[in-house]
């Protein structure tokens, strides 16, 4: 398949197949699937309406498949699916699945949004308070979930991810329409609220294999990186995508005065004076299409698309470098398709 003009791969590349990367936990995938019921199962027929339209609107299973194929790649891909590691396993990967879920949900209260994944959102159906609290119910079924499965030294990790992550979150809304942001913070926000549950995700997987601390250290890093590049690769597709792929406007997050990297790279390389007539315009109480625009052919003027797709490729390059040691496996190679996959994704 050719590539497309926004890939952030080298033109002439091949996109990543999804369905190729995760063909060594397909079947450990589609054992997560159950645990999705499992751990969200209530006798209570509105709560489990909601559980079933998400469970009907869940996505690619990134985070999931990154703890799988970690675990896997630990072990040379040789996994004993009748093992106590092997059980716990699935179990982390769909709890890292439901706390990114969750979070999900309370974003698109938080951005007042109406579809996700091409479907009406929970809010949209429900309405803002119940979703948050459908929220918190996934929060807490989590927990209780890993209590019941998993070691306490891999549901700490956890916790500490899941901290982090939401301090990230409470960051990025501060930081709305702050004019002075910089790249610096940007990434510090991005490297909690996103990267934070992907390196959790793999450094679990790692210490549910028994890998030493190099091994497991290396993943997390890992982990990060890709982690970083999603969410920059995401930033980018508000931009770039084509709307229908997308299911909202190009230009949102400008929108919602999140300052992304493509826009503060432009920020960072122009004049003063155009500086501060952008940000004029960033500061108005609402955007209407024509300064969503405007802002946009300020960004590709000043190389913003093109930093940014740049950064994203070099942070994958660097990911892929971490793990670089492992023993070669199908499930290794699952993990470097799927660094690449995650810049070359086209929503």
């Amino acid at each position: 398949m050719a590539t497309m003009p926004n890939s952030a791969l080298p033109a002439g590349d091949p996109r990543p197949d999804l369905a190729q990367i995760y063909g060594p936990v397909q079947q450990d995938l589609d054992r997560t699937d159950r645990l999705f019921e499992e751990a969200l199962a209530t006798d209570n027929q509105f709560v489990l309406d909601m559980v079933r339209y998400l469970g009907e609107t869940q996505g690619k299973k990134v985070r999931a498949a990154l703890c799988l194929l970690s675990y896997r790649a630990c072990l040379a891909g040789a996994a004993g699916m009748d093992s106590e590691s092997y059980r716990q396993s699935l179990v982390t990967a769909e709890a890292v699945e439901l706390i990114h879920n969750a979070t999900l949900v309370h974003d698109d209260v938080i951005d007042d949004s109406d579809t996700r994944r091409g479907r009406k959102t929970l809010n949209y159906r429900w309405g803002n308070e119940v979703t948050v609290l459908m929220g918190d119910f996934i929060f807490a079924r989590v927990f209780g979930l890993l209590a019941r499965h998993v070691s306490p030294e891999v549901i700490q990790v956890i916790s500490v991810a899941t901290d982090r992550l939401c301090e990230g979150e409470i960051q990025e809304v501060r930081a709305r329409f702050m004019v002075t942001q910089n790249e610096a913070e940007y990434y510090d926000i991005i490297g909690k609220k996103t990267a934070a549950l992907m390196a959790v995700a793999c450094e679990a997987g790692a210490m549910l294999a028994g890998a030493e601390d190099g091994v497991r250290s290396a993943l997390r890093r890992y982990g990060e990186g890709v982690g970083v590049a999603f969410q920059v690769a995401d930033d980018l597709l508000d931009l770039t995508a084509p709307e229908a792929r997308l299911g909202k406007p190009n230009g949102h997050d400008i929108k919602e005065g999140k300052f992304t990297l493509p826009l503060l790279h432009a920020l960072k390389a122009c004049g003063q004076g155009e500086r501060a007539e952008v940000q004029e315009v960033l500061l108005k109480p609402e955007l209407a299409p024509h300064d969503v625009e405007f802002v946009m052919g300020f960004i590709r003027r000043h190389g913003g698309i093109a930093h940014a797709r740049n950064r994203a490729a070099e942070l994958v390059r660097e990911a892929k470098a971490e793990i670089s040691a492992l023993p070669e496996s199908s499930a290794k190679a699952g993990l470097l398709g799927l660094a690449d996959y995650i810049i070359a994704r086209e929503f």
